[in-house]
């Protein structure tokens, strides 16, 4: 049981690998990773670009109850 507890809470005090303190918000996050997948799609960059930009845009915030 404590070696449960010991495990749990080293999750807590280790940053995440993504930490948004650190300057990158969520959007830019997006797009960094979808411009590194589009370089392994072979579609063509101009078609690319059409679907990366936004038209609208959705704030939502969703209450996670555990």
């Amino acid at each position: 049981m404590i070696n449960n507890i010991l495990k749990r809470s080293a999750l807590l005090t280790h940053p995440t690998r993504y930490s948004f303190a650190a300057g990158a918000t969520f959007l830019k996050m997006v797009e960094s990773f979808f411009d590194r997948a589009a370089v392994h799609t072979g579609i063509r960059t101009d078609v690319l670009n059409f679907y990366k930009k936004a038209e609208n845009v959705v704030k939502c915030s969703i209450p996670l109850i555990r």
